[in-house]
């Protein structure tokens, strides 16, 4: 999803380990047409990264909840591209199953310790950078991650969006940007591909971004799956 839109740029939030070790970043939008994303800022530690791209077919930005006044039992709602753009705008919906949950990472810049939403909605690979909404269709969290095991199901995390506002703001010192989005992922063969969503189906802007490697070897490795 688009965060922020400046004049004739819009600002794209997906999580670090989509796009990390990308040659080049292209954006499918949901009319078809295909641009260029230019990388703005990466950090490892908070898996984040921020994707400039023209604004010329942006008409609306996400909204932004309070992850804060998440409670366990909520409902909230997922969307993303679950195996591939053929299951594009997938939605799947679920409760908040545990908020300030701690999951440990190793980067490509160190060992991190992130906060997380644990939710039940269906994460899988291609919802990496994904939102996570409350029912009135305000981002609460960023799903990143599911632990997948023989025996588990149902276990997936999102980064709160107010943890994930505080890391925008260092990038936004950078390139003066104001925070408000969210994205998601696929994996495709050997390639990723990030499918940037539409929040449910008012915002037509992004539908895809592809981060395309000469040579794929993810740097980032967790515990819990990446999704």
């Amino acid at each position: 999803m688009i965060f922020k839109k400046s004049g004739n740029k819009a600002y794209v939030l997906t999580n670090n380990h989509v796009i990390e070790g990308a040659n080049k970043l292209t954006v499918s939008l949901h009319d078809g047409k295909t641009i260029e994303g230019k990388l703005v800022g990466a950090d490892p530690l908070t898996d984040l990264a921020v994707v400039e791209i023209s604004s010329s077919h942006v008409t609306k930005v996400a909204a932004l909840g309070n992850s804060s006044s998440l409670r366990a039992g909520e409902t909230v709602i997922a969307i993303g591209n679950p195996l591939g753009e053929d299951l594009s705008r997938t939605v799947t919906q679920g409760i908040v199953s545990g908020v300030d949950r701690t999951v440990s990472m190793n980067t490509s810049a160190g060992e991190s310790s992130i906060n997380v939403i644990q939710t039940d909605a269906a994460i899988n690979p291609g919802n990496s950078g994904g939102p996570l909404l409350t029912t009135d269709g305000k981002v609460v969290g960023i799903t990143s991650m599911k632990i997948s095991e023989t025996g588990v199901e149902g276990i997936g995390f999102a980064l709160p969006i107010n943890d994930v506002r505080q890391s925008l703001i260092s990038f936004s010192q950078k390139e003066k940007l104001n925070v408000h989005i969210s994205a998601s992922a696929c994996w495709i063969s050997n390639k990723f591909q990030m499918c940037i969503k539409k929040k449910l189906s008012d915002l037509k802007a992004v539908s895809s971004i592809k981060a395309c490697m000469s040579k794929i070897s993810p740097q980032v490795h967790l515990p819990p799956k990446l999704a």
